[in-house]
């Protein structure tokens, strides 16, 4: 711009002498102006354009994060659905499979070879079902899935249905949440199928109680074999991890008895994973 308008006070300086000379000077330092004009003009239009294609990139790449996060979350409930119904359609009628083949062993018209045959078939299912709680753990992220309820009423009912023996004592908790309460009864039935699994056809105690802005949940079964077989387990991990999300706390007593203690707050809501140390 500088050159430019040196440019119109030479021109000017040329023609000052004539009148017609005056006239072309003003017509040069015009023409000089409006080029000024014309290139801040442009200068200005380029900056504002440069910045409406930033703005616009960044607008772009904020929709995609969007997207990208929408789409792992739906990923994320689909696998969340996919575990539960692997897990509680095929899981917890494997475990309490092995009830009914316990009463079965039981049958004094067996013979040995055939009581055999239902102790390598109970192992078979033991160990599948085992499987398949690894196979839960790698698909749940631990979202709770809506419309998807599992009350410990129906638990109870559904495991004395398949023969074992459940003794209950539920006390008022209707004021939990949803969530507190479907999750009450996952734990309950992990807790029940790990009892059939690891001590089938023993009786299996339940207690659920309010205690103050909490639950607490106790499972208790007779010790049978090693204590170490009992205490661990895709089923334990599932219930700790099920627990450390929703902001609960988990113990385990060995002595005779196998006993699962589960506190969960009344309004419970889904945190960061974590595990809780039992």
């Amino acid at each position: 711009m500088v050159g430019v308008l040196s440019a119109a006070a030479v021109g000017g300086a040329l023609y000052e002498s004539t009148d017609s000379g005056a006239v072309n000077s003003a017509l040069v330092v015009a023409v000089c102006l409006a080029l000024v004009f014309a290139i801040s003009t442009w200068r200005a239009a380029r900056r504002l354009s440069l910045a409406d294609l930033e703005r616009g990139w960044e607008l772009a790449r904020a929709l995609e994060a969007e997207q990208e996060a929408t789409l792992a979350m739906a990923l994320m409930k689909e696998r969340s659905m996919m575990a539960g119904e692997i897990h509680d359609r095929l899981g917890h009628r494997l475990a309490l499979s092995t009830v009914r083949l316990g009463q079965l062993w039981f049958d004094p018209e067996l013979t040995t070879s055939q009581r055999q045959m239902i102790a390598g078939v109970r192992a078979d299912l033991a160990d599948i079902t085992d499987e398949i709680g690894v196979t839960v753990s790698l698909l749940d992220d631990g979202w709770p899935l809506p419309g998807y309820e599992r009350q410990p009423e129906d638990v109870i009912s559904t495991a004395r249905a398949a023969g074992a023996d459940v003794e209950a004592e539920l006390g008022d908790v209707d004021q939990a949440n949803d969530l507190a309460r479907d999750a009450l009864g996952r734990i309950l039935e992990e807790a029940i199928a790990n009892a059939a699994r690891h001590a089938p056809l023993a009786p299996v105690r339940v207690e659920m109680r309010r205690a103050g802005e909490s639950v607490v949940l106790v499972v208790t079964n007779p010790l049978v074999g090693s204590a170490s077989d009992e205490g661990v387990g895709t089923g334990l991990r599932r219930i700790r991890d099920r627990v450390a999300r929703l902001g609960g706390t988990m113990a385990v007593t060995i002595d005779q008895n196998f006993t699962l203690t589960v506190r969960l707050p009344m309004e419970a809501g889904v945190c960061p994973s974590t595990t809780t140390a039992s």
